[in-house]
């Protein structure tokens, strides 16, 4: 795959979906929630992004990560996003995202936890 594609499908389906638009359940059902964080991983290996996409891309995982029931694991990816942000001093869509993210969460954490 070449850059540019990557790139394309980067900012016109990843992070539009599951960053800029409010809804996402839409593009969450395209490909089962396990595939779907699989097919991100593949597509945008943390380790090839340049500086100023690594939060948007620790949240996009994260919403990828609960999708696919891994809530334990998202919400340890947007905690430490969150304090990295806040030692930033980010402020803006990224902060309030991460936050009400977290919010929606951490009730289901909660009970998922409670039950075991």
């Amino acid at each position: 795959m070449t850059d540019a594609l990557r790139s394309r499908l980067w900012n016109t389906a990843y992070r539009s979906y599951l960053f800029s638009i409010d809804d996402r359940s839409s593009f969450l059902a395209i490909l089962p929630p396990d595939q779907h964080l699989a097919t991100f991983d593949w597509l945008f290996p943390r380790s090839t992004l340049r500086p100023g996409e690594i939060p948007v891309w620790r949240y996009s995982h994260a919403v990828l990560l609960a999708n696919a029931g891994q809530t334990a694991e998202a919400c340890t990816e947007l905690e430490a996003l969150l304090k990295d942000l806040n030692t930033d001093k980010a402020d803006g869509r990224i902060v309030d995202q991460t936050r009400r993210l977290l919010a929606e969460l951490s009730p289901a954490l909660k009970r998922s936890t409670a039950r075991r």
